[in-house]
């Protein structure tokens, strides 16, 4: 879900307020059922939060366009 991740991150630091994120929730929902959902949504949650911190930001409006530079650096600019 990495690539999810920096997808998710990069569109809250550029003003979103609502990310798609189909193919892991399918995949999850096919594969697993309702309980997919709920383990793939929490990964994101966790993986989204852990972002966050390592981008300094206590909360979704900390997220600003400047740390795009941070993010590309923490994580790769391949998104």
């Amino acid at each position: 879900m990495l690539i999810a991740l920096r997808r998710v991150l990069k569109a809250l630091c550029l003003g979103a307020r609502g990310v798609g994120v189909g193919r892991p929730i399918i995949y999850a929902q096919t594969v697993y059922g309702e309980e997919g959902i709920i383990k793939a949504v929490a990964i994101l949650r966790e993986e989204i939060e852990i972002g966050m911190k390592l981008l300094g930001a206590q909360k979704l409006e900390d997220l600003k366009p400047e740390m795009l530079d941070i993010m590309d650096g923490l994580l790769g600019s391949s998104a």
